[in-house]
């Protein structure tokens, strides 16, 4: 009766991965997922906070602290949500989310079952949302418009990153399991779920996510995982990344002889130049603050993170995972492969936040940090 209770909460955390795949396949036209889009950091809240007291005997010191931070975060960013020029109740709840997920996600490890539920929801929306794309995309363009690079998709979803995200992480997470099944049916459906995830990341025209799971194919096929299984010390590289991802990102801003990231940069130093111009900003964060030019946001998530919650929302973020990290590392257990692919898909969620705020936006939490859930939930 417990495995059946556990099972049935594990479930449940699984449940908002369905409801952020559910947005990205039907549009924001829908009144039903412009709810989700815009409720879904507050029904993760609840949903972790009744997860925690289901499981009051059984968390841990460690738990209960951050349980606490993820309560203060709340109302300390509640309270000065003047000062940040942000009285969004949904803003004040990501942080205190990203906290009860590092909770939740060590509350209820994956095993085999878990997985291939997971393999089967996601497979499913993989397959629907590119199945709605080639449906779809004809009736608003030719052909020769889509191979001439000149893909407008707002009229279907809120806008092209937007498909290509839910396809890119879909594509990431199947995979990733399909693979660890180690036999030969498996294999072949994870070439033909690369092949669709990249066509389907074409032909929406959504360069981010055909940039980044290029390198996550690369990457989880070439490098030889078994040395990345026996040295965990390499997974301290997410702390560095961390720490240096804000400084990089100003370098990346202000040095105008860069030009990597197609003219996000100009975004950045307009963002950075405003947050920098107050203490209180510096501190707290600003709340919504766009580009002016075109009316975007930071087109980053990291910066979006220190533009709306300050560093003590950066460190509250941060040092908590980073300190799960070292824990991790410091385990005497070697690495698994779906482990090793888990990781190294997390890396890609890393680069693909340098170019989309995305990481820190409530509709896409469940599907961008489960490869945390993949990654540290099992040992071998």
């Amino acid at each position: 009766m417990e495995n059946m209770a556990n099972r049935l909460q594990r479930m449940l955390l699984m449940l908002p991965i369905i409801g952020s795949y559910m947005i990205w396949l039907f549009g924001i036209e829908n009144s039903f997922t412009l709810f989700l889009l815009g409720n879904t950091g507050t029904i993760l809240f609840i949903l972790l906070i009744a997860l925690v007291v289901l499981n009051f005997k059984r968390i841990q010191v460690a738990d209960w602290i951050l349980v606490g931070l993820a309560i203060f975060s709340i109302v300390f960013f509640t309270i000065n949500q003047d000062l940040r020029n942000s009285a969004s109740i949904e803003g004040n709840l990501i942080v205190s989310v990203f906290l009860l997920l590092l909770v939740g996600y060590r509350l209820y490890p994956l095993d085999e079952i878990d997985r291939l539920i997971i393999l089967g929801i996601v497979s499913f929306f993989l397959c629907a949302i590119s199945v709605r794309l080639f449906v779809e995309i004809p009736k608003v363009l030719t052909w020769e418009q889509i191979l001439q690079n000149s893909n407008s998709l707002s009229t279907l979803w809120l806008n092209v990153n937007a498909i290509g995200g839910g396809i890119l992480f879909a594509t990431m997470t199947s995979t990733i399991i399909l693979k660890s099944l180690e036999n030969g049916v498996a294999n072949v459906f994870v070439v033909l779920f690369y092949l669709l995830g990249l066509a389907g990341a074409w032909i929406c025209q959504s360069r981010t996510s055909l940039i980044v799971l290029l390198g996550f194919i690369i990457v989880d096929n070439l490098f030889v995982k078994k040395f990345f299984e026996r040295n965990q010390k390499w997974i301290m590289s997410f702390i560095l990344f961390f720490c240096l991802a804000p400084f990089l990102i100003y370098y990346l801003a202000v040095n105008t002889s860069v030009d990597l990231f197609t003219g996000r940069e100009n975004i950045w130093k307009y963002i950075f130049e405003k947050w920098l111009s107050d203490p209180v900003y510096i501190q707290l964060g600003m709340g919504d603050y766009l580009y002016s030019a075109k009316n975007l946001g930071p087109h980053n998530g990291f910066l979006y993170l220190l533009s709306h919650y300050g560093i003590i929302g950066y460190v509250f973020v941060f040092v908590p995972l980073s300190i799960q990290i070292i824990k991790f590392v410091n385990t005497p257990y070697y690495l698994t492969k779906l482990q090793v692919s888990s990781l190294f898909g997390l890396f890609m969620v890393l680069i693909y936040s340098m170019m989309e705020e995305s990481l820190f936006i409530g509709a896409w939490v469940p599907i961008m940090t489960i490869f945390l859930w993949l990654g540290f939930g099992e040992y071998d």
